[in-house]
């Protein structure tokens, strides 16, 4: 019953992603062209959890009732069936040749036969994930007992409202909960349903991932390796059992972000941008590394649109600029939404960062998570070979934007565990492995 109702809910991802991607076409008069079948049915998937999060979100400014909430979402889903019923009707454009069609689906069964194994070694796990039942799946609770437009609060706030309720990360994002909430509210397995949707997403990307590296001529054998590698990395394998974490499906989008431009670079669709600025908007919606991501990638994106429109002065100019402006210290601002000051003792970024500057040697912790607690197997050790490509090897600009930006994640990465706060949750080797985890697939691409 579990699998049935968690492949229902995959299938209403399915039709709220597919029903407003046909709606769009209808709005600006394009027609709906499909290349590959799988990776029209995977973006309709991750396109319809951005809805999904992004429709919940909107209803929480609002009190509704249980029989109200769920007519809304049924009404919502039922226009989604129509519309792709009549698209069914009016015919599908699609593209790709019977050989890549015939390498998609070996992939696909391979990629099914790995989640099978993970799921019946995992489904039997308790919920033993903190992140889960106190954050993600305790909001969801919460939500289901006092309303979806309650106000959660940290100790603070909750002290001084007596109409909010307490959890002690009511500032993370409600994304993830908001997953966990609609099969809470249905059948009270959100855990167990979420799982379901939980492999079938994480199986959708590999999908996507190694139907880009078909693209740039990869043989099945290499596409089969791949899915091999990314299936058996000791640490991805645990997060796809436990589940509880927000991690993988952080990594899962910034990964999309990177496959979706160059998509967009090859095929200048608007949809498609618009695709991408949707996958971008979800990251902070996730978790609050989300913002991180985000900045790294626009940042990515300008350094690479700076390089190669002959602006590298400009280049230098921010970089010794941004110097400036750490070292003495000029920018301490009180502004509506937060503080944002930033020099050589602290930072404080609104309400995303608020940390004092502080060597902390992390090495050993460093050297313990990528290699000696097995979480990685040997994947890290091409590391210095991806480095050496980036600077001898040409690259288009989505595939330098990628590069660009893995290697400012990876800076930052550093910067955050050597000399912030950050650096107590590496030594005791926690959030440093599942940082690490949320770049693992932009890194194997």
């Amino acid at each position: 019953m579990t699998i049935l109702a968690g492949f229902l809910y995959v299938i209403y991802f399915f039709v709220l992603g597919a029903g407003i991607r046909i709606a769009f076409n209808l709005f600006t008069k394009n027609k709906l062209v499909i290349g590959q079948k799988t990776e029209f049915l995977a973006h309709a998937f991750f396109q319809g959890v951005f809805f999904h999060i992004v429709f919940f979100n909107a209803l929480q400014q609002f009190y509704w009732s249980v029989p109200g909430l769920l007519m809304c979402i049924g009404l919502l889903t039922l226009i989604c069936a129509v519309l792709i019923a009549w698209q069914l009707q009016q015919g599908l454009t699609t593209e790709g040749n019977n050989a890549q069609h015939k390498q998609t689906a070996v992939v696909t069964l391979v990629v099914i036969v790995g989640s099978f194994f993970i799921y019946w070694n995992g489904h039997m796990l308790p919920n033993i994930a903190w992140d889960s039942w106190a954050v993600w799946e305790g909001k969801a609770q919460q939500w289901i007992i006092h309303g979806l437009n309650i106000d959660i609060a940290r100790w603070a706030g909750w002290l001084e409202n007596d109409t909010t309720l307490f959890n002690q990360a009511a500032n993370y994002p409600d994304g993830l909960s908001l997953i966990y909430f609609l099969p809470k509210l249905i059948m009270n397995q959100g855990f167990a349903v979420t799982h379901v949707v939980y492999l079938f997403a994480f199986a959708m990307m590999t999908v996507l991932l190694v139907s880009r590296v078909a693209k740039n001529g990869a043989s099945i054998y290499l596409q089969s390796f791949m899915v091999l590698i990314i299936y058996s990395t000791p640490l991805i394998s645990n997060h796809l059992m436990i589940q509880g974490y927000a991690d993988l499906w952080l990594a899962m989008y910034v990964l999309l972000i990177m496959l979706t431009l160059m998509d967009y670079k090859e095929t200048g669709h608007r949809g498609v941008g618009i695709t991408l600025l949707c996958y971008l908007a979800i990251l902070p919606m996730l978790k609050l590394e989300g913002w991180v991501w985000l900045l790294l990638f626009i940042l990515a994106y300008v350094l690479v649109w700076l390089w190669q429109s002959k602006r590298k002065n400009w280049i230098i100019g921010s970089a010794l600029l941004l110097i400036f402006i750490v070292v003495s210290g000029i920018i301490n601002l009180t502004l509506p939404f937060g503080d944002l000051i930033i020099n050589h003792n602290r930072i404080v970024i609104f309400n995303l960062i608020d940390t004092p500057i502080q060597f902390v040697n992390i090495t050993d912790q460093l050297l313990t998570s990528f290699f000696w607690q097995n979480n990685w197997s040997l994947l890290w050790l091409g590391l210095p070979f991806l480095i050496v490509t980036f600077f001898t090897q040409r690259h288009d600009h989505a595939n330098h934007v990628a590069q660009v930006f893995f290697i400012a994640a990876l800076l930052c990465f550093l910067f955050l565990f050597y000399f912030t706060e950050a650096s107590k949750w590496a030594l005791n080797l926690t959030a440093i492995n599942r940082v690490v985890l949320q770049l693992t697939p932009c890194y194997l691409f």
